[in-house]
């Protein structure tokens, strides 16, 4: 099944998932917990009707994992670790390859925190040389 990672430390990067559940715990170095997307009509860049499942440490939070700002944000709920996120689920319950609109989304996602995260930077530096 294709894919997406969405680590805490670097760059998201699609891959073939195909141990099933044991690959999936070696993925995010623990017991799973399967998290769905919430849908959202005001989401322009999915369509109303398409979702995306994932997994995660389910004891990521407990075991002190790094805070995943793009999974939190994709999935509406604080999580913690390394995150595999699959194309949703289908009527017979099994996880879809993640088609290539949905990583668009998720890159966005990725891009607007890499902004954040280095203007937050630029104004800590401005607030340090200031005060010098």
């Amino acid at each position: 099944m294709k894919a997406l990672i969405i680590p805490t430390t670097f760059v998201p990067y699609v891959t073939n998932v195909n141990g099933g559940y044991k690959e999936l715990q070696s993925l995010v170095g623990g017991l799973i917990e399967g998290v769905e997307s919430p849908s959202n009509p005001n989401d322009s860049r999915l369509q109303y009707s398409e979702s995306f499942s994932g997994y995660v440490n389910e004891e990521g939070l407990i075991l002190g994992l790094p805070f995943n700002a793009i999974a939190s944000i994709i999935f509406g709920s604080y999580l913690c670790g390394d995150c595999v996120v699959t194309g949703g689920i289908d009527d017979e319950g099994n996880d879809m390859d993640i088609r290539d609109n949905q990583i668009v989304v998720m890159n966005w996602h990725y891009g607007v925190r890499e902004h954040h995260l280095g203007r937050i930077s630029e104004l800590a530096y401005l607030e340090k040389v200031m005060s010098e």
